[in-house]
């Protein structure tokens, strides 16, 4: 529990966990910055960050959908490592039942680093957007933002979790947004600020 008089405790009721842990500014759950919950600094320190996360007490299986290397170690329990480049805002940690998420990825080739980036999308099973679609678009937006302001510098991934409507929210190399200029936007936010 962060120690912010505002903030809420994370409750999941019954065996089945469904939720984020983005780690940004956020005006609708005080208490949700990095350092409130992990070892953490000022919002443009770098530093490595090991996280686990074990659902404990449900035999249902879940999907971590997350932007660093994901190490499965159990069932529901996984551990997710970001680069020594990290900041506060950099994870992107997306918990949901497993079948009620579906997930597809492919790959593009950068013009101007020559890095063959796996674009890995991810949506909830009742949202009727084709992720076909929607990774064509992301590789277009990284096509076009390479050429436009210079190498990916975020690895060989790309992670999105692509919601039916709403905004977005972005990071290195990941982003949680519904479809369009929307996620466009977000894509753009690999390159320059994170919001």
């Amino acid at each position: 529990m962060p120690r912010l008089p505002a903030a809420r405790r994370r409750k999941f009721p019954g065996p089945r966990v469904a939720g984020d842990l983005y780690f940004r500014i956020q005006r609708f759950g005080p208490g949700r910055y990095l350092e409130s919950w992990v070892p953490s600094n000022l919002i443009f320190d770098q530093f490595e960050l090991d996280l686990t996360l074990h659902i404990v007490n449900s035999s249902v299986a879940h999907s971590l959908i997350a932007n660093g290397i994901v190490t499965t170690i159990g069932g529901n329990h996984w551990q997710v490592t970001l680069p020594a480049t990290s900041s506060s805002f950099s994870p992107l940690v997306e918990v949901r039942p497993a079948d009620t998420v579906t997930s597809s990825t492919d790959t593009v080739t950068l013009p101007v680093s020559a890095t063959t980036v796996t674009v890995e999308a991810w949506k909830a099973a009742t949202n009727p957007v084709s992720l076909a679609d929607q990774i064509n678009a992301i590789e277009n937006y990284l096509v076009a933002n390479e050429n436009d302001v210079g190498p990916y510098i975020h690895g060989s991934r790309f992670v999105a979790f692509i919601r039916q409507t709403g905004g977005g929210w972005s990071t290195m190399g990941a982003t949680s947004a519904s479809t369009g200029i929307v996620l466009r936007h977000e894509s753009y936010h690999s390159w320059w600020a994170v919001a």
